[in-house]
């Protein structure tokens, strides 16, 4: 028994050399890797997150404006008319 016993272990070890160990770096390397790429993953969310929002208020920005741009764009036509009637009213005064 003791000679089966030396062959069976010897054949274990074997097993676990050439299979369980390497499989077990393996194992271990995919998690390492998955904890990695997960923390990047999250990284990125609180980048796009914060993108997102500069992007709001870039957005709400430039609604400001058109708004302030639209008023002074209606405040020069009423100031071009009111030009065009003084220059017609010095026209007649001249005449």
């Amino acid at each position: 028994m003791n000679k089966i016993d030396s062959q069976l272990w010897s054949r274990s070890k074997d097993v676990a050399t050439i299979i369980i160990i390497p499989l077990m770096i393996w194992v271990v390397s995919a998690i390492v890797q998955f904890k990695t790429d997960q923390h990047k993953t999250n990284t990125n969310i609180k980048k796009i997150d914060a993108f997102e929002k500069k992007i709001s208020d870039l957005n709400k920005k430039d609604t400001d404006i058109s708004i302030q741009i639209a008023k002074l764009e209606t405040s020069l036509i009423i100031i071009s008319k009111d030009l065009d009637e003084i220059k017609k009213m010095l026209i007649d005064l001249s005449k």
